[in-house]
């Protein structure tokens, strides 16, 4: 039987079309309406790298067996798929006006990592290790130090990867478990109609990875575009803890070390983003991850790496931050 929404996509005849929010990424996103057919979400992911349809494809399948809530794929035409729209309860949107209920849906939240982590992950997935995720915070470096700074420093850069591969390495985890990456309140969207993991729906999945179990955990709770507060965080890791059965201490200090990385690349990505592209809107996250990477470092594990963070980086101040907006041309 011809799928209609395949001939929808090859000739969008009566479609209303309303463009909607991107992201860092080179796809594009649109809501489509019909009058048949209803609301559903066109992707254009012809701008994106190789393969990351057939990569969202693969993950969505995954998460739908078991039980996620990832959007259904209604057609898909080489580089563009239809999707199912989710609608537009996405996390950060409800809590600025119902705070209240932050700690409801972060555990929701929550329950969708132990869920990806109880289960076998997607067949062929890389791993996001020790080398690769030290070699990841070059940009810092490169995009951010630079930037301000006016000086290229690699000798600063192989430093800082050095001190963050130790780091990793005294922190690997027995076993990887598949990561989304892109875990934050602007990816999730809240369906109360649905039960169980399937109410956290689910968004920008495709460039999973495996990973150590804290790194989903620590793109939720450190997130660049909103702060999570102190009791939402304290349950969110607490409910992790006791749910995984993983031994806390331990835990704490993957997370510190997960989280310390993650920051450390995004500083750099998003001052790139800036600096090469233009997208000076991206520095006005920087002072929150700079916060974040701050308290990360506070944990005894972290000492070496702070120093050499608070001695060789400068800090996210409104003067750097205007010279660093200031490099695009």
């Amino acid at each position: 039987m011809d799928n209609p929404y395949s001939d929808l996509l090859r000739n969008p005849k009566d479609v209303e079309i309303q463009p909607l929010a991107g992201d860092a990424s080179g796809r594009r996103y649109a809501r489509w309406q019909h009058p048949n057919f209803g609301p559903m979400v066109y992707m254009d992911a012809s701008n994106d790298r190789d393969g990351s349809c057939d990569d969202f494809l693969q993950v969505a399948s995954h998460l739908a067996d078991l039980g996620l809530s990832a959007p259904k794929i209604l057609a898909r035409s080489s580089d563009f798929l239809l999707l199912e729209d989710l609608g537009d309860s996405v996390f950060a949107k409800i809590l600025e006006n119902n705070a209240n209920l932050e700690k409801d849906l972060y555990l929701s939240a929550v329950d969708v990592l132990l869920c990806l982590q109880k289960n076998k992950p997607v067949k062929g997935l890389n791993t996001f290790g020790t080398e690769e995720m030290a070699r990841a915070v070059t940009p810092v470096i490169e995009w951010y130090q630079a930037g301000i700074t006016g000086q290229e420093n690699n000798a600063a850069s192989e430093k800082l990867v050095s001190l963050v591969r130790s780091a990793l390495k005294e922190c690997e985890p027995s076993e990887n478990v598949m990561i989304l990456r892109d875990y934050h309140a602007e990816n999730l969207i809240w369906l109360p109609e649905r039960s169980g993991v399937a109410r956290c729906g689910l968004l920008d999945f495709q460039d999973a990875l495996l990973g150590h179990p804290a790194y989903d955990l620590a793109s939720l709770l450190e997130d660049a575009r909103r702060d999570v507060s102190v009791q939402t965080r304290d349950a969110a890791i607490k409910h992790f803890v006791k749910e995984s059965g993983v031994e806390e201490e331990a835990f704490l200090h993957g997370f510190s070390v997960q989280a310390a990385q993650r920051n450390l690349r995004i500083l750099g990505v998003l001052s790139r983003l800036a600096v090469r592209d233009g997208k000076t809107h991206y520095l006005d996250f920087l002072p929150r991850v700079w916060a974040h990477l701050t308290g990360d470092l506070e944990h005894p594990a972290l000492t070496e790496l702070k120093t050499f963070v608070l001695e060789n980086i400068p800090p996210t101040t409104q003067s750097n931050l205007k010279v660093l907006g200031e490099q695009h041309a």
